[in-house]
């Protein structure tokens, strides 16, 4: 459930960014002088940092959240 999570919450973060930010983040994309391509832009920029950083706090945080619950119980 750790490494699930964040796999579905970042799938659905970038079909939302597709559907409904694709115009702004391609105008944000190109006032940063990206010079690769819009969905490159979103994988790299956006996905990439949420994606690990949410990975890294799961993994570390829901086996210590689960022994507290464990131990609370």
């Amino acid at each position: 459930a750790a490494v699930v999570c964040p796999i579905v919450n970042t799938l659905v973060f970038f079909l939302g960014c597709l559907a409904f930010f694709m115009g702004d983040i391609t105008k944000y994309a190109a006032s940063n002088n990206w010079e690769g391509g819009t969905i490159g832009f979103i994988l790299i920029m956006f996905i990439g940092v949420n994606f690990l950083l949410e990975l890294g706090i799961n993994f570390f945080f829901a086996p210590v959240i689960a022994r507290i619950l464990k131990i609370k119980k």
